[in-house]
């Protein structure tokens, strides 16, 4: 009955994968400020494993994704942070989920987490947009966040008082990890827009 029930799942799967092809290509990525701020969990780690499952309802498969944890952006200090990612394969069953990729153990990268509808199980923020994958550069062994916009480079490499350094930028979309998280860490750190404060509140 379940593997009926599967084949009903991959068969709905590969519909809505062909229905939004076409629009998936025109919606803006969010910007990256709006992610560190929607994002109560950011971690540098490494995937160590990942285990697939049938949810609690047998109404979809998604996939534990363990990560062995280098360095906190945002949240809690773990040693090992468990996210859920959906789509994967339990037996001859396989789900796949429109912007949601597979992990492979040894992938390093810097994952933006938030927590589910029922507020306990821990899902990329955007699925494949709130996570950076870490390469390294051939040339000189230097650790690099690829594939960043100009908007993205921008606010990152942005400091306090304003004044945007290009010394650390790489061609290709490309920066250096040290300096990604440090700019993650000063949009974590920044204060609020005005338009966010409330008349009355603090200025």
């Amino acid at each position: 009955m379940r593997a009926n029930f599967g084949l009903l799942v991959v068969i709905a799967a590969a519909v809505f994968c062909l229905a939004q092809t076409a629009p998936a290509t025109t919606v803006a990525p969010t910007p990256l400020p709006e992610m560190v701020q929607a994002s109560p969990s950011i971690i540098h780690g490494t995937v160590t494993a990942t285990s697939a499952r049938w949810t609690e309802d047998g109404s979809m498969i998604v996939t534990d994704v363990t990560v062995q944890v280098h360095d906190v952006l945002r949240g809690d200090a773990r040693r090992n942070v468990v996210f859920t990612q959906p789509g994967g394969s339990v037996g001859a069953v396989r789900v796949d989920v429109p912007g949601a990729s597979a992990f492979q153990a040894g992938e390093e990268a810097v994952f933006f987490l938030a927590p589910g509808g029922s507020g306990e199980d821990l899902y990329l923020y955007g699925l494949d947009r709130g996570r950076f994958v870490v390469t390294q550069d051939p040339a000189d062994g230097e650790k690099l966040i690829r594939g960043l916009d100009e908007a993205q480079l921008g606010v990152l490499l942005t400091a306090p008082v304003g004044v945007v350094s290009t010394s650390s930028r790489v061609t290709g979309g490309a920066l250096k990890l040290s300096d990604f998280k440090a700019g993650v860490r000063r949009l974590r750190d920044a204060p609020p827009p005005k338009d966010n404060i409330r008349d009355g509140g603090e200025r």
